[in-house]
């Protein structure tokens, strides 16, 4: 039994659950009670002051509506100017956001400031029938949801508009914390039903249950897009402008159809650059789950994290969709071949610039040549070579990524990556709108055929296999007719008698599909502070064994020390003061034994009791449905978000953006819905989450604390007694 003395803070936790569970004028559930104010933050808000779509004709021109800003907003944009052409429109939409809605996670690696500008030809897959029975295309009444980490937040809802623009003033920009840097951050898009967008408010105001409801129960929010953006390759004090083309799942090929695109505005401030550095070292890092008080909530968060497959249950299609996935990775063959050849021949690809010319010398197929003879001269260096052809592996694969003439698409050199780390500064980069586009447009065609030309016959050989499939199956229905055999008609499908066989090969198809994903993230940089670290490793212990076999012959003492230490006289003291006594020992007095000596035991129970501990603390404060927040460590997408060619970026301050926060008129819905709780049994900072005492509440925002005296609290003083 573990327990501990009860605190001042456990007390006022358990007299607030018990008041706000009384049948009184106040009495509502404490989950409602704390939840009701993140639900806002969750469902997009339906105010008049949130839209911004309505358009007429004038002289020719189109006129949008833009209803005017805060009083306290600062703007370009008159008070008294409410229509506004497409050009103005798309003017206003890059002012600074002056209203931000800050989520409090329990993040302390660095803040990332995510801002939504537009969003462009928003595909709609349904359509419905008008009065005159002609079907027309349903109107998208799009919103965004962003969920990153322990956060989850969503803008405005705009009606009637495929290509909404997102006002400064309106509910787009958001600040979240950052606790590990392979976080990716999910974007979510949506339709909400345009009869309940009212722009001038003379319908009727519904409930929560009609809004997210139709007649049928079913859903009410369709899916338009989604979208997963690494944040591994962005540098602090950048301000990027980033587009990325939305699709419905990044897992399967048949759903890879366009659904258009968003444009965000990011910027990333590192707290310390060498932290992020040494984050991925992390030998428990943090596992994020997300919890939402209605089912509604849960099947949009689902979308915008895994998209509309779940590779997990059972579907022989999905298998069908792992071995095409498989089979697009013989690529890397095609490739290893050619660069083979170039090694082979010794043909001259690298560059190297000597100011008035330019020269290119074959300098892998010279450093190949000189660890091949380095081990035939001196065999004893053996162990050095291996650890430096790993640091000329990685070298060459970040230099054959750095020559795509996409910056998007190109990971940082070793070398600005190196004084990172040293340093501990990173130096901002300026990216021009379209830059390269030629070169890239180029690039990607010959890579597009490069892949075609060599995919002919692998895919000659797959399409076989079908094809013979296929023409067995219509011999035998050939055959049962002229038999005059009819067929039995089941409820039970074919494969779903072998579910027993194939569910098992398909989850173990998914866990080979996401190793192999992770080791092509690894060959493209794309997890780069791991590359960086193979690299780094390997080319330490390669300076290291050098210096000690050439200095102190240390090949010879290792290979002494291994014999004498494993295969010398000194077993049989071992055998005789340890083996032989294990070996009297009782089978029960053994395993006794062994769960007595196992290191981090106690330690391992009580980090698992804590972990469900925290579940149910956010299940009873947040919400009732839970969402795993898998980041790209354990669960890499098969197709990865990369920004297009029209994205830039450009050096930014950060203090900029928190002046404007600060300034900026807070409003009840600042604080998103985080599900980052501290403390043992009783979160110490849940006054924090559940803001049931508005005096506390309007306190805080008049005080200013924004982030330092949140991250800065600890866990209970009072240490866990057990008995």
């Amino acid at each position: 039994i573990r327990y501990r003395k009860a605190t001042e803070n456990d007390i006022q936790f358990i007299s607030d659950s018990k008041a706000s569970s009384k049948s009184s004028s106040k009495s509502v559930s404490h989950d409602t009670l704390i939840s009701r104010h993140h639900t806002s933050m969750i469902t997009p808000i339906i105010n008049v002051s949130s839209f911004a779509r309505r358009k007429k004709n004038l002289n020719g021109k189109t006129y949008f509506l833009a209803l005017p800003p805060k009083p306290d907003a600062t703007s370009s944009l008159d008070q008294n100017e409410q229509w506004l052409t497409q050009e103005e429109l798309d003017k206003v939409i890059w002012e600074p956001s002056t209203s931000w809605t800050v989520c409090y996670g329990k993040g302390s690696l660095g803040k990332l400031y995510v801002e939504v500008i537009e969003c462009n030809d928003l595909l709609y897959r349904h359509k419905q029938r008008t009065r005159k029975s002609t079907v027309a295309e349903k109107k998208v009444d799009p919103f965004i949801t962003i969920i990153h980490e322990d956060s989850i937040v969503s803008s405005d809802a705009l009606p009637d508009c495929k290509n909404p623009r997102f006002l400064p003033w309106s509910r787009r920009a958001f600040k979240f914390h950052v606790e590990h840097s392979y976080s990716p951050i999910y974007i979510g898009v949506y339709d909400y039903e345009e009869s309940r967008l009212n722009l001038g408010g003379l319908k009727k105001k519904m409930t929560r249950n009609q809004k997210v409801k139709n007649s049928n129960g079913k859903r009410k929010f369709e899916e338009i897009g989604r979208a997963a953006i690494s944040i591994q390759k962005l540098k602090s004090n950048v301000e990027y402008n980033m587009v990325y083309d939305l699709y419905r799942s990044g897992e399967t090929s048949h759903q890879r159809i366009k659904q258009g695109s968003i444009t965000l505005r990011i910027c990333l401030r590192w707290y310390n650059e060498r932290r992020v550095f040494f984050d991925i070292m992390n030998p428990h890092p943090t596992q994020f789950v997300v919890n939402v008080p209605t089912k509604v909530d849960y099947s949009d968060a689902n979308y915008a994290i895994n998209g509309l497959v779940d590779m997990t249950q059972y579907d022989t299609n999905y298998i069908y969709e792992m071995v095409d996935e498989l089979i697009e990775y013989h690529h890397y063959i095609h490739v290893l071949k050619d660069f083979l050849k170039t090694l082979y021949f010794w043909r001259a690809k690298n560059k190297i610039s000597l100011g008035c010319c330019e020269l290119k010398l074959p300098l892998n197929s010279l450093i190949i040549f000189s660890f091949a003879n380095i081990i035939i001269e001196w065999p004893q260096y053996s162990v050095c070579i291996f650890f430096a052809t790993i640091t000329w592996i990685m070298l060459t694969l970040l230099d054959f990524q750095r020559q795509f003439p996409s910056a998007w698409s190109k990971p940082p050199s070793y070398l600005e990556l190196l004084l990172r780390l040293l340093l501990g500064i990173s130096w901002p980069s300026t990216i021009p709108k379209d830059q390269n586009k030629v070169y890239h447009d180029r690039r990607q065609e010959s890579w597009n055929e490069f892949l075609r030309r060599n995919d002919q016959e692998t895919r000659k050989l797959y399409n076989d296999i079908v094809q013979r499939k296929e023409d067995d199956e219509h011999m035998t229905r050939e055959f049962n007719q002229v038999l005059n055999k009819k067929e039995i008609k089941s409820r039970y499908k074919l494969e779903n008698i072998w579910k027993g066989v194939l569910h098992p090969l398909q989850l173990n198809m998914r866990e080979l599909c996401l190793f192999v994903r992770y080791i092509d993230q690894i060959i493209r940089w794309e997890q780069l502070y791991i590359c960086f670290w193979i690299t780094t490793i390997s080319l330490m212990l390669t300076i290291i064994f050098a210096i000690l076999i050439w200095k102190y012959d240390a090949w010879l003492w290792f290979q002494r020390i291994v014999l004498w230490g494993l295969f010398g006289p000194c077993n049989c003291l071992v055998d005789i003061l340890y083996y032989r006594k294990v070996e009297k020992m009782s089978l029960d007095h053994r395993h006794r034994l062994a769960e007595r000596n196992k290191p981090g035991n106690r330690k391992m129970q009580t980090m698992r009791e804590d972990k469900i501990k925290a579940a149910a603390m956010r299940k009873f404060m947040f919400g009732h449905y839970g969402l795993e927040v898998p980041d790209t460590l354990r669960r890499p997408e098969r197709y990865t978000s990369v920004p297009q060619i029209s994205s830039s970026c450009s050096p930014c301050s950060i203090r900029q953006i928190d002046e404007i926060i600060e300034r900026s008129r807070f409003t009840e819905n600042l604080i998103g819905q985080h599900n980052g709780i501290s403390g043992e049994m009783i979160p110490v900072n849940y006054t924090d989450h559940s803001r049931n005492d508005i005096r506390k509440y309007n306190s805080f925002v008049s005080s200013g604390i924004i982030e330092e005296d949140l991250d800065s609290v600890d866990s209970e003083a009072t240490p866990l007694l057990s008995s």
